[in-house]
């Protein structure tokens, strides 16, 4: 899921990653709570 579309502006690909980041963090709380 790295390939990121040239059509894409700056701001929809940072939101992206804004987006993506939050579920790797709260993914890995998870893991630290179990």
């Amino acid at each position: 899921g790295g390939y990121i579309p040239k059509a894409e502006s700056p701001e929809e690909t940072m939101a992206r990653a804004v987006l993506i980041a939050r579920k790797t963090i709260e993914e890995q709380k998870q893991q630290l709570e179990a």
